[in-house]
């Protein structure tokens, strides 16, 4: 099937199967010679919508039955359902397509539910595919998620655009990465024209990737687990945590991508999703490095440099008040600061803030997210403005050119 007639049917003809009071959009796409295999299910999301996996509806269908879920249809319009609720309408969607066993694949927003479902079912989860996976997102990611989600209730859909493109993005390795920019303008692009019928579906969404509520227990299927050499929103070293989850897992890291992975480079991605399929090896594949060591090196756990910089700053909560700090480290994400004020009634309850250094002309937002004993904080900065992110780019480079980095501690 030409892949012009699978965007066709995934635009405007679903199977529709009633599960409680609504109805789930379905995909269903078969072939001769593979009718008798298992499917694979992909659940589509807020952010990955049906039509996107349409490259990889043409290429696997050479290999298996896919079935495409819309899993936005499968939440009411107060988005009160968990992730275990989800997981059980899956499974009724399934019995209402006349599917019995089938390979779950969800990346990104869709994994948590992915995950939930080969838990709650074993039995009926041949195989398990699942990308950009985390135990629970870091204090500093999930901040910025929640000032995501912030920009939406306010209804400012072009500053949260710009933000989570920002946040998903690793500019730190630009250079490495093929297109980057314009893989980052095409997501922010879609963002900005994101229906609004979704926008609510996507703020829970969100928040439960945030959480990460996740079940317990081991997954014994065979499971491929893809994470991004450059992704600083869920790391590798986050995937090689997670794999100690399953039974028969494998971590393929996609290299020079970051948490964009699955739009930058759908090439490398279908290839090592045939194989896993078909049961070759991974090893040896242009573009995937298999990581199958027990541990994982300190060395790889750092995407971003710190910076020694030792600068004065002042931190104002936005009534004119400045609080002295000593800005300790900086890089493109963030800082760690230290002031001798930490008693401030003006620190206190807060997060969001206004940072000043006046020896760089700086001046930027941050989001305190931890505040150590001693007057000791840890920031990272709000990019919610891609002009303002380029000049802010290019003070760090300076900082980068003039101090050195901060040394790893194991």
């Amino acid at each position: 099937m030409k892949k012009s007639d699978i965007l066709f049917r995934l635009r405007s003809r679903p199977n529709m199967i009633k599960v409680r009071d609504f109805q789930v959009k379905c995909y269903a796409f078969n072939g001769p010679f593979v009718a008798h295999k298992t499917p694979v299910v992909i659940l589509a999301d807020s952010l990955m919508r049906p039509t996107f996996f349409a490259e990889e509806v043409e290429k696997l269908l050479k290999d298996r039955p896919l079935i495409v879920i819309d899993t936005t249809t499968m939440r009411s319009n107060n988005n009160q359902e968990t992730i275990s609720d989800l997981s059980t309408s899956l499974k009724h969607v399934l019995e209402g397509l006349g599917v019995e066993r089938s390979i779950v694949m969800g990346m990104g927003l869709s994994f948590p539910l992915a995950y939930q479902y080969a838990i709650q079912y074993e039995k009926f989860c041949d195989r398990l595919i699942i990308g950009g996976v985390t135990s629970g997102l870091r204090d500093s990611i999930k901040i910025q998620i929640q000032q995501q989600i912030e920009y939406l209730n306010l209804g400012d859909q072009k500053k949260f655009a710009q933000g989570l493109s920002l946040l998903f993005s690793n500019f730190n390795f630009k250079d490495r990465m093929d297109r980057s920019e314009s893989y980052r303008t095409m997501f922010e692009n879609y963002l900005r024209k994101l229906d609004t019928s979704l926008v609510q579906t996507l703020k829970t969404e969100l928040e439960q990737y945030s959480q990460a509520n996740l079940a317990t227990g081991l997954v014994t299927c065979p499971a491929l687990i893809i994470q991004a050499e450059y992704d600083s929103v869920t790391t590798c070293h986050e995937g090689f945590q997670f794999t100690k989850k399953f039974q028969q897992p494998q971590l393929a890291i996609l290299e020079c991508l970051d948490h964009l992975a699955p739009l930058q480079n759908k090439k490398v991605m279908v290839r090592l999703l045939r194989r896993f399929l078909s049961d070759e090896s991974l090893s040896r594949m242009t573009g995937v490095e298999l990581y199958n060591k027990k541990n994982y090196p300190l060395k790889r756990m750092q995407l971003t440099p710190r910076y020694q910089f030792q600068q004065v700053g002042f931190i104002d909560a936005g009534n004119g008040v400045l609080i002295p700090v000593e800005v300790v480290d900086i890089n493109r994400n963030g800082c760690r600061l230290f002031t001798t004020f930490a008693d401030h009634k003006d620190l206190k309850g807060r997060t969001h803030f206004k940072l000043t250094i006046p020896d760089r002309d700086l001046e930027t937002e941050i989001l305190l997210f931890d505040r150590g004993e001693g007057g000791s904080m840890r920031a990272v900065f709000v990019h919610d403005d891609t002009e303002q992110f380029k000049r802010f780019e290019n003070v760090i480079e300076l900082i980068a050119m003039e101090f050195e980095e901060v040394p790893l501690i194991a």
